[in-house]
């Protein structure tokens, strides 16, 4: 019978000794696989490396967007968060510029008032050529603001059965998202809905004057505590493509500083359909004194939204003057 030595491999008839190498074949007992070499083999160890890999990847990209995120707040934190700042074009007067009401109303802010695009007059100046030069700076203002589009934000306190409805015909026309609590999507024809729907109640509507250029617009809603928007948004054919990301800041719970959560969305919509958003804000949120009593944040006073049975909503709607 034929044996291999264990040492060199060489193959003889079974004896103590191999012919060809001498090594005790008994005794002799070869040196154990490196682990190296057993790892290297292993597809378990290959596959547990790409994981590794992949899940690095992913919390480098975590801590960048965090990184940028805590800039921008330090940026915000570093001046007054009321101001409202926008890429705007400077030769619109103050008046056309920061147009925030309470009302649905359409109409341009009162400008006869403005200063600010008529030229200085010397004091030889008669009073007839000072009005005319004002009425006819007025009128260039007027025609600026109408070729501004407008973004129309509308908040409401929803019963959520009203909620759930409207997700339904948002899953369907295929631009739905839910995180959490807050889900959001495209709904045709919402103010006919909003009308026939008892239960829902209107807490504020404001318009602000945008660019859709693909420059950013940026703005503070609330007070001390609020919502932080931030807007990209482009206009082809009718259509309305936007990047939105809303940052709620709110003292939550036990925390004693405002705590930021961002809910960054993209979404399409033409001039018949609006943009609904349903869970941003926190019930938990504390005020230093008394509860707002103005505004969106007065819903922190609704005992049926502290309850959850209504949702804060945020409703989008654009007019653009390819629209009008």
């Amino acid at each position: 019978m034929l044996v291999n030595c264990p040492k060199c491999g060489f193959s003889q008839p079974k004896d103590k000794y191999c012919a060809k190498c001498g090594v005790d074949m008994d005794e002799f007992h070869p040196a154990p696989t490196p682990l190296w070499r057993i790892l290297a083999a292993s597809p378990i160890f290959h596959i547990l490396l790409v994981l590794i890999a992949v899940t690095a990847s992913v919390l480098f990209i975590r801590q960048h967007h965090r990184a940028e995120l805590k800039e921008r707040a330090e940026f915000i934190q570093g001046g007054p968060i009321l101001v409202e700042r926008r890429s705007l074009d400077a030769s619109l007067p103050a008046e056309a510029v920061n147009i925030e009401t309470s009302s649905t109303s359409n109409s341009p802010p009162d400008l006869t008032t403005s200063n600010s695009t008529t030229p200085a007059a010397s004091s030889t100046t008669s009073p007839e050529t000072k009005l005319a030069t004002s009425l006819e700076a007025t009128k260039t203002a007027n025609t600026d603001w109408h070729k501004k589009p407008k973004l129309r934000l509308s908040y409401f306190e929803m019963p959520r059965s009203l909620i759930e409805e409207l997700a339904q015909e948002m899953q369907a026309s295929g631009q739905y998202m839910r995180f959490d609590e807050s889900q959001w999507g495209v709904v045709s024809d919402f103010k006919n809905k909003i009308q026939v729907t008892p239960g829902a109640i209107q807490l504020e509507h404001t318009e602000k004057i945008i660019e859709l250029t693909g420059s950013e617009n940026h703005w503070f809603s609330g007070q001390d505590s609020g919502l932080d928007f931030y807007l990209q948004a482009t206009e082809e054919a009718g259509l309305i493509r936007a990047e939105i990301e809303i940052q709620r800041v709110f003292k939550e719970g036990e925390s004693k500083t405002p705590l930021r959560k961002s809910f960054p969305i993209s979404f399409e919509i033409s001039a018949q359909q609006a943009f609904v958003i349903s869970g941003l804000l926190p019930r938990n949120a504390v005020f230093e004194g008394p509860k707002p009593s103005v505004g969106y944040l007065k819903i922190f006073n609704s005992a049926q939204f502290l309850s959850r049975q209504t949702e804060f909503t945020l409703v989008l709607e654009f007019d653009t003057p390819s629209q009008r």
